[in-house]
């Protein structure tokens, strides 16, 4: 967009220039040519050049005519000289310097007498977005840490629930089923997982100390009697004796 609005200005600047050179085309008038455009272009920091169809170069805003090279194959002119507006992107052999160039064809009746080509350094320009790209770096890596930091602060967060999870189901394969696990009301899932654990730990509890109970209650009944009694498996073997 940068880009397109400096293409547009350009081309805005060499339709103003295009009144005044067209009649000195038509004329011949090289010598005006030439120091009208190094007038306009000193008033409108522009670089102005004037080309003919055959690639000849009548007048510059910078440089002497006489000493620059045919022109003719310059893509914006090529392009102007086919009844287009040209512009184009690249290094100035003659300025030594990246231009912008846009190039309007001079017309007289139907034919192309010349093209008026106006330019200005893109250095700048570059600079400018080059400072643009690096403070889009440097506020990708802050989002990108900031990021980081929420995932790790996010991450802790919910791994530190899970590992007291972890450590209270351990305690209980452990056999200690008296212990209960905290419920974090923050998380559904994780509180649901705890409740449930808990409950689990209950049940077991429970039905352990029935076992017990009902196995002392045994004991006591065979202890108790005065008959003697062997219990023995399928495979003779003792299992269970009274006094």
């Amino acid at each position: 967009n940068y880009f397109d609005a400096i293409g547009t200005d350009l081309e805005a600047r060499g339709h103003l220039v295009l009144p005044q050179i067209s009649p000195l085309i038509e004329q011949g008038n090289r010598s005006e040519i030439d120091v009208l455009c190094k007038r306009l272009g000193e008033s409108s920091s522009t670089r102005i050049t004037v080309v003919l169809p055959t690639g000849e170069v009548l007048g510059d805003s910078g440089e002497e005519p006489s000493e620059m090279e045919n022109h003719g194959a310059r893509p914006e002119v090529r392009r102007a000289f086919e009844g287009r507006v040209g512009s184009s992107i690249r290094h100035s052999a003659t300025v030594n310097h990246r231009m912008m160039y846009v190039a309007l064809p001079v017309r007289y009746g139907n034919a192309i007498i010349g093209v008026v080509r106006t330019s200005i350094p893109v250095t700048s320009i570059e600079d400018t977005m080059a400072e643009i790209y690096r403070r889009i770096a440097l506020g990708g890596l802050i989002i990108a840490l900031l990021a980081a930091v929420l995932s790790l602060w996010l991450s802790r967060r919910i791994s530190r629930p899970l590992e007291e999870l972890k450590k209270g189901a351990q305690r209980f394969a452990a056999g200690e089923l008296d212990i209960r696990l905290p419920v974090d009301p923050s998380s559904e899932e994780l509180g649901s997982l705890a409740e449930t654990l808990n409950r689990m730990a209950t049940e077991l509890d429970d039905r352990i100390r029935a076992v017990l109970r009902q196995k002392n209650e045994q004991t006591a009944v065979l202890a108790s009697m005065v008959e003697g009694v062997v219990a023995v498996d399928s495979e003779q073997r003792l299992i269970n004796i009274n006094q």
